[in-house]
């Protein structure tokens, strides 16, 4: 079957990507988009469980996952490492059975801890260093002070005093999750972020959005990247270890590890706006700098000034060689300030000197589109004045302004402050007044937003790949199916434009899913019950929703294509260049100005095409003469020849 032409069946209707791979984007800063070229293969997806309940929906057919994002999985510091650490006093061992004799911190959770695992680290250089490793715990004694695990190939060791740690972790959903993914081979990113409460040097803040103290950094993490910064060390060590010993044939091992989430806001990362000393960029570098030496045993760790291989505070290294790192995300291309503020922490973009990828999420708007009211868009000496909502703008977006009476004022521009009524801009002109038209920010906007983003990293930073490890619609996004979408296609292609080499779309089955579930496992429901509706078609499960339905097909257009330039506006039309495998020319063409609406206006290529698809997977011929005055709107259309 050619997926670039066809609608799936209903049988095969779960194959809907919503991660894709664009080979190829960012091998060097001059890179052009003539040689940015989709693998003719199937393109990778991704499946984003925001908890275990969601990682039991139905997936696509094998084959269609290429990367599972653990975020918010229940596999987050705080969640996988549930008690502080115990000091390690002695140690024995007696027919298989390994006891240390601990100290527990107190007001802990050992005591239930038994089925867990337990860290132990005794130094390196000890004759008793066989002691060390990750095991599952037996049994937890609190009044004597004990923790056992089976050790059955070593001798037995008389019970001997010596000074070390032991970390209790529990991988039991990470483990469920990356059994879940090995069936259809994901490549899964792992995102660490929230840092335990009793690790964290302000346990009682309760802005962090999880736990107190969990947006904090580590209490032996200095502000400015210095101290020990062990507990880090100890939990990044245990979770490397565990994935190495995994079986690659029953689990999908994480290949690529990004070192926070979101830290510019949302209670991740203690933010200020604007920034200040209490922000600790430099902590953020240090704990991507350790984590760089645990996982891939390299780097260089700034703040201490010396080497991954030079550091022997360590108590493993290159646990996982071939893993890739990426740095703290933003949530946002326009989220300059923030970003800069960590990026420009060390000079010559040292901050992110340990990263391989560049990643970024792409919530940078509020998906609107409103009409220009008469005489309502002003400019003066430089400066554009535009009387609309200004609760849908914020300073560094990007907006679309197109329709307008006095056309000199068409264009896309970057919002530089907002007031109460307005939002303003730069544009060189004359002065003058008009209105009509319209101004919004969506999907499309993102090409300045990301190229802008990436104009701004260095030339090193810019050869890497540049990646977007979560986006979708936002928070004040569409509601109308048609806008929805189109939404999703042009966000993928309108990011392959701007040079990101890899999307993850948040959620299959979560917020903006393409999953409606049967069950109330938190993503959409149809099952029935409390005003929801019936699973349509009905299904034991749920299904895969219309919206993930158009994507596949706007997919199936991409996939073996090369983008002959970036994507154009005249206007409010959108066209893409697209060119086959067999060389032959292909169009993409959306009028922005129809979002948030069923609309049509109506276009004429200026180059002869023969037929044209919609987002159905419906092709319509133009024979016997070429396509002209077709309707097009919100949803992408594809004009081709026969």
């Amino acid at each position: 079957m050619n997926y670039r032409r066809t609608i799936l069946s209903s049988s095969l209707s779960l194959a809907i990507a919503i991660t894709m791979f664009v080979v190829g984007a960012s091998a060097s800063p001059k890179k052009s988009h003539q040689q940015t070229k989709l693998p003719s293969t199937v393109v990778p997806v991704t499946l984003y469980g925001i908890d275990i309940n969601h990682d039991q929906d139905a997936l696509p057919p094998t084959g269609w996952f290429g990367q599972q994002r653990l975020w918010d999985s229940d596999t987050n510091w705080f969640q996988m490492e549930p008690n502080q650490s115990a000091t390690i006093n002695a140690v024995a061992r007696t027919g298989g059975i390994s006891t240390v004799y601990v100290t527990f911190p107190q007001n802990s959770n050992w005591a239930s801890a038994a089925g867990t695992t337990v860290f132990v680290n005794l130094p390196a250089g000890s004759p008793l260093s066989s002691f060390n490793g990750l095991y599952i715990i037996n049994s937890v004694n609190t009044t004597s002070g004990t923790i056992t695990y089976s050790q059955t190939v070593l001798g037995n060791v008389i019970k001997t005093n010596v000074a070390g740690t032991a970390n209790n972790f529990d991988f039991s959903v990470l483990d469920q999750v990356l059994q879940y993914a090995a069936a259809p081979n994901f490549q899964v990113l792992y995102t660490f972020g929230k840092v335990p409460t009793f690790y964290s040097s302000d346990p009682t803040d309760n802005t962090c959005a999880t736990s107190p103290g969990s947006c904090d950094r580590p209490n032996d993490l200095n502000a400015d990247g210095t101290g020990a910064n062990q507990n880090w060390r100890l939990f990044v060590a245990g979770l490397a270890k565990h994935i190495a010993a995994l079986d690659g044939s029953t689990h999908a091992k994480p290949a690529y590890f990004e070192t926070w989430n979101e830290f510019n806001g949302d209670g991740f990362w203690h933010y200020n706006s604007p920034p200040d000393s209490t922000d600790d960029p430099k902590a953020l570098v240090r704990l991507m700098d350790d984590a760089a030496c645990v996982i891939k045993g390299t780097g260089n760790i700034t703040a201490l000034g010396h080497s991954c291989a030079a550091d022997t505070n360590f108590v493993a290294k290159g646990v996982l060689p071939s893993a890739k790192i990426l740095p703290p995300c933003v949530s946002s291309p326009v989220a300059v300030t923030p970003w800069s503020n960590f990026y420009t922490a060390y000079p010559n973009s040292g901050a992110t000197a340990n990263a391989d990828i560049i990643g970024i999420h792409a919530y940078f708007y509020q998906d609107n589109i409103e009409s220009i009211p008469s005489m309502s868009i002003q400019r003066a000496s430089g400066t554009v004045t535009v009387t609309v909502n200004p609760n849908h703008y914020d300073p560094n977006m990007f907006v679309k302004v197109s329709g307008v009476q006095d056309a000199s004022f068409d264009g896309t521009f970057m919002v530089t402050s907002t007031t109460n009524t307005q939002i303003i801009y730069s544009q060189s002109g004359s002065n003058a007044v008009s209105g009509g038209g319209q101004i919004q920010n969506g999907p499309d906007q993102l090409q300045a937003a990301m190229t802008t983003f990436h104009s701004g990293l260095s030339l090193t930073d810019q050869a890497k790949p540049f990646w977007v490890t979560e986006g979708d619609w936002g928070k004040s996004g569409p509601t109308d199916l048609t806008t929805q979408e189109g939404y999703i296609v042009r966000f993928f292609t309108i990011l392959w434009s701007a040079g990101v080499s890899r999307v993850t779309w948040y959620a299959w089955d979560g917020v903006a899913n393409l999953w409606d579930s049967s069950s109330n496992s938190g993503d959409v429901h149809c099952d029935g019950l409390n005003g929801d509706p019936l699973c349509n078609p009905p299904s034991p499960l749920g299904y895969v929703n219309q919206v993930a339905l158009a994507f596949h097909v706007g997919e199936g257009w991409l996939l073996g294509t090369t983008m002959t330039g970036p994507c154009s506006a005249t206007g409010s039309i959108w066209t893409c260049g697209l060119q086959t495998a067999s060389s032959q020319n292909e169009l993409m063409v959306w009028d922005s100005a129809q979002d948030r609406s069923s609309n049509t206006s109506f276009y004429s290529p200026s180059v002869s095409y023969t037929a044209y698809f919609d987002l159905s997977g419906t092709k319509h011929s133009c024979l016997p003469g070429s396509c002209t005055d077709i309707p097009i709107g919100a949803e992408p259309i594809l004009f081709v020849n026969d």
